[in-house]
């Protein structure tokens, strides 16, 4: 009858023992399920916060291209009016010389703009042009400038927003590791 009432004593005892250590292996995992959630919601957040940041770099680039277009188009224009100007300037120089060799008589010459006259106005216009063109130059190395340094500021958080997703996916993965080796403890303890 001793060896019985052991037996018993025995079994109830390993049966309180495995219902302890159950009930701490459950609450274990209940923390590691939370952790988890909370790490997969950490996750999400980066990632969207990387969305949002890949999407301002792709507008700040389009406005770059859009700026690198303007200046070329800029720059073709002020080619065209400098090739205007010294067209202009030579046939100025040619009516000059015309002029001065005697051929043109007094009583021939046009009421509109004497040469000097058409000199100046050419180069108000061109100095215009040219300073136009200078204030453009400017404005568009100013925004190259600034557009180099948001995405380099923008590269640099991307690649950290990576690296701490890839710390989340790793803590996530080794809390579902010991999760798994947990439950097949306890399944095994129960068998």
């Amino acid at each position: 009858m001793d060896i019985g009432n052991t037996v018993v004593a025995n079994t109830s005892s390993v049966t309180g023992d495995i219902s302890v250590k159950y009930q701490k292996l459950a609450t274990e995992y209940s923390k590691m399920r939370a952790q988890v959630s909370v790490l997969k919601k950490a996750i999400l957040e980066e990632q969207s916060k990387t969305a949002d940041l890949k999407e301002i770099l792709k507008a700040r680039e389009h406005s770059i291209r859009k700026s690198d277009q303007e200046m070329d188009s800029l720059t073709f224009r002020n080619q065209q009016l400098t090739r205007r100007v010294t067209v202009l300037q030579e046939e100025l120089d040619a009516n000059q010389k015309i002029r001065s060799k005697g051929k043109v008589r007094g009583g021939n010459e046009s009421p509109t703009l004497q040469p000097p006259q058409l000199t100046n106005i050419l180069g108000e216009e061109l100095q215009q042009k040219i300073e136009e063109n200078a204030r453009l130059h400017r404005q568009v190395f100013e925004l190259n400038e600034e557009h180099a340094k948001t995405v380099c500021a923008l590269q640099d958080r991307v690649t950290e927003l990576e690296r701490e997703v890839r710390g989340n996916n790793r803590a996530i993965e080794e809390v579902s590791t010991k999760n798994r080796t947990r439950i097949e403890k306890i399944g095994r303890a129960h068998v």
